[in-house]
C-alpha cells in the first residue's frame, strides 16, 4: 500500500505534500463491489506526491429516516452484474441516530410496494453537499470505485483497520459497495480532499458486525503506526500516524488520524474519519484538512439524506 510519503493513495487520503499552511487530500479505494477483492492497491503512486483527506453536508427531504428498528420500507440498490442490495429504514426515526438492535432481518427476496430503487452511486454526496459539509471547494475526483481492496499493510498489523477501515476485513461480506474521492484540484496536485464509501449488507446484523470491527480496532490501536509500503527504496522511512479524539455514539465511531511532522514536513497531516452503521448500510467518510472537525460525520449525514430522499 502506498503512504503519505510515497504519493497518491485513495483509501488513506493522501495527495501531494501539503504546504506549510495547508493540509493534504484524501483518496478513494473502496467501491460498490461483488465480494472478491482485486489486487493492485499496494502499488506506489508517482514520485513527489503525497496523501489526502475527506468530508460532507446534510440536506433533508422525505420524512422517512434511515435507521435501525421496525422496518417501514426497503431501498434496493442495483449494481453492475445484476447484484441487488437492500437498505431498510423505519418511518419514524432520525437520520443520524439509532434506536437499538434490529427487530427483524432485512428481506432479500420479496419487495414491498414502498420499495425504492436506487442507482448505486446516487447516494454518495454531491459536490454541493460536500462543499456545504466541509466548507472547502471540493468536487468529484475521478470515477466511483466499485471494488473492495485487500487490507492495508500496516505496522503494527493491529492498526490496519484503524488506518484504512473500508477494506476487505470490514467490507468483504457486503453485497455491494461504492466509494468516491473529492478534491480541491484536478490531477494529483490537490491539497484538500475527502473520501466517502457506502456498503450494503444482507442484514442489519451484517452492517453492525462490520461497524463493531472498526470500533474495536480503533480503540485497540493505541500506538503509532506506519504504512511500510509508503516508502520506495532509497526514500526515508514512512512517517508514523497516531489516533486521537476517538468518539463513539450510537452506531458511529469517529476519530482523528494525524501524521507526525519531521524536518521536511512541519505541518502534520490530519485526516478525520467516521464510520456509521444504519440499518444494513455501513458508511465511511474521511476528510483531510487543517481542521477536519465534524466533516466526516456530515458527509455520512449526506449519504443517509440521499437514501431517504429516494
Amino acid at each position: 500500500m502506498s503512504g503519505p510519503d510515497s504519493g497518491w493513495n485513495p483509501q488513506h487520503g493522501w495527495g501531494p505534500n501539503p504546504a506549510t499552511s495547508q493540509q493534504p487530500p484524501a483518496e478513494p479505494n473502496a467501491g460498490w463491489v461483488t465480494p472478491a477483492p482485486p489486487p493492485g492497491y499496494q502499488t506506489a503512486p508517482p514520485l513527489g506526491e503525497q496523501w489526502g483527506l475527506f468530508t460532507p453536508p446534510r440536506p433533508r427531504r422525505s420524512r422517512r429516516k434511515l435507521m435501525v428498528g421496525a422496518i417501514a420500507g426497503v431501498a434496493v440498490l442495483a449494481v453492475a452484474g445484476g447484484v441487488v442490495a437492500y437498505v431498510a429504514w423505519p418511518s419514524n426515526s432520525n437520520a443520524t441516530g439509532s434506536s437499538g438492535p434490529a427487530e427483524a432481518a432485512v428481506p432479500t427476496t420479496a419487495l414491498s410496494p414502498s420499495t425504492v430503487r436506487l442507482v448505486p452511486g446516487s447516494v454518495l454526496p454531491t459536490d454541493q453537499q460536500v462543499q456545504q459539509a466541509t466548507l472547502l471547494g471540493l468536487s468529484k475526483h475521478g470515477d466511483i470505485d466499485t471494488r473492495v481492496y485487500p487490507d492495508s499493510k500496516v505496522d503494527p498489523a493491529s492498526c490496519s483497520i484503524a488506518g484504512s477501515p473500508d477494506n476487505v476485513s470490514v467490507m468483504g461480506q457486503a453485497v455491494s459497495m461504492a466509494g468516491l474521492v473529492y478534491a480541491d484540484k484536478p490531477g494529483d496536485d490537490y491539497r484538500y480532499s475527502a473520501y466517502v464509501s457506502a456498503a450494503v449488507f444482507d442484514t442489519d446484523a451484517g452492517a453492525a458486525a462490520g461497524w463493531s470491527k472498526v470500533a474495536d480496532a480503533v480503540k485497540a490501536c493505541t500506538t503509532a503506526y506506519t504504512f511500510p509500503d509508503a516508502s520506495k527504496p532509497g526514500d526515508p522511512p514512512p512517517r508514523p500516524w497516531t489516533i486521537s479524539e476517538v468518539k463513539t455514539q450510537d452506531k458511529q465511531v469517529a476519530w482523528l488520524n494525524t501524521q507526525q511532522p519531521d524536518a521536511t514536513h512541519a505541518t502534520p497531516w490530519k485526516c478525520g474519519r467516521a464510520v456509521r452503521a444504519a440499518a444494513n448500510l455501513l458508511v465511511t467518510a474521511v476528510l483531510c484538512s487543517q481542521n477536519p472537525s465534524a466533516g466526516p460525520s456530515k458527509l455520512i449525514d449526506a449519504v443517509i439524506t440521499n437514501v431517504n430522499a429516494k
